[in-house]
């Protein structure tokens, strides 16, 4: 008579759709049991891998891309300071033009009303196109300060004390601007002198030019 010899366990392996499953078998020891681990049995499709950090190429295409991203918002910087600080030459002409205009609304007297056409063709880049009598003689001046300070102040015949009278020139945070003026007045009145078309134009380096034109009249 053959004697019974020791089974041995035996895993037993079961189907689960397309993935094969093998599972310890109740008559395994336990020391088999603590050997064989559940993972080492089912297959881990698509398991991700040791977490073992970047690899280089991995870390220089990071760092490429942050590169790229980190100067294109500097150049925003740059390009947003630039157009703020036109923007604000643009505001300080607006403000020197928009003063010259009401010198002009606020002349006081028909006589006065009537000379206001010397001021036609008067530039700040020229002493030659200033008026030979008030109001427009003043107000040329006045115009010609507001773009260029005391810049050749003998030559247009401005003096401390009508920069005293002026006050400051339009400014931002202390900024001040240069630029160059023109003033061109017409009579578009239906009787000689009592209606006038008045254009003043400043224009700043690399920028449009401000242009502000209105009708002044005077019964």
């Amino acid at each position: 008579m053959i004697p019974d010899q020791q089974q041995k366990p035996v895993l037993r392996v079961k189907r689960k759709g397309n993935r094969r499953q093998q599972s310890i078998p109740e008559n395994c020891g336990v020391e088999m049991r603590q050997r064989v681990r559940p993972e080492m049995l089912v297959p881990r499709l698509g398991a991700p891998r040791s977490g073992k950090g970047f690899s280089l190429i991995e870390l220089l295409l990071g760092m490429t891309i942050l590169a790229i991203g980190v100067l294109g918002v500097a150049s925003m910087f740059s390009t947003g300071y630039t157009d703020v600080a036109a923007g604000g030459k643009t505001t300080l002409a607006l403000d020197a033009a928009r003063q010259i205009m009401e010198d002009i609304r606020l002349v006081p007297t028909q006589a006065a009303f009537t000379s206001l056409l010397t001021l036609n063709g008067v530039s700040t880049a020229t002493a030659t196109s200033l008026p030979s009598t008030d109001p427009g003689l003043t107000i040329a001046r006045k115009f010609r300060y507001l773009m260029a300070g005391t810049d050749a102040a003998s030559t247009w015949g401005i003096t401390s004390a009508m920069i005293t009278l002026w006050g400051d020139r339009p400014n931002i945070s202390g900024t001040t601007f240069s630029g160059q003026g023109t003033i061109a007045v017409t009579d578009v009145g239906t009787t000689a002198s009592t209606l006038y078309q008045v254009t003043v134009t400043v224009t700043i380096t690399g920028r449009s030019p401000v242009v502000l034109t209105s009708l002044v009249s005077r019964l």
